[in-house]
């Protein structure tokens, strides 16, 4: 038995990305630690020392390219989690609906249809300086500095 008003899973999953979704560009949650809006950071988790960044491929894909987004992340990160050691990593993802781990209830409809695996583009490894592009899949790597 419950008190109050009930929703379904649906709805409340829908109260999330809405919420979520409605950080702009220049208004995700680190804006305010002064740290550089151009990393996209949406989240931060302590406790594993990852942050989780909305990208484009593009952005990220070739050596060069990739290592202007994570010297941004990563000056955001210093100006933001200052005392993290240097092993901090960095999930990157399509869309900011899928920012998450797989374990989290409100991602489990992209994981069961397969867009959770496509929308995660990459992972970073600070302490290694290696970017794995497409970790889930055919996954090809790189390094790139963050300094």
């Amino acid at each position: 038995m419950s008190c109050g008003p009930s929703i379904s899973s649906s709805q409340a999953l829908l109260l999330i990305v809405l919420s979520v979704g409605s950080l702009s560009f220049g208004q995700h949650p680190t804006a305010e630690c002064g740290g550089e809006e151009n990393a996209r950071i949406i989240r931060f988790d302590d406790t594993s020392k990852r942050v989780f960044v909305v990208s484009k491929l593009q952005e990220i894909g070739t050596q060069r390219a990739a290592a202007r987004v994570i010297k941004t992340a990563a000056n955001e990160i210093r100006a933001c989690r200052s005392g993290w050691p240097a092993n901090w990593s960095v999930s990157f993802f399509t869309d900011v609906k899928y920012v998450g781990y797989k374990t989290e209830p409100q991602l489990r409809e992209y994981l069961e249809d397969g867009t959770w695996n496509r929308a995660y583009l990459a992972e970073y490894d600070a302490k290694s300086e290696r970017l794995t592009l497409a970790p889930l899949g055919k996954s090809t790597w790189f390094r790139v500095g963050s300094r």
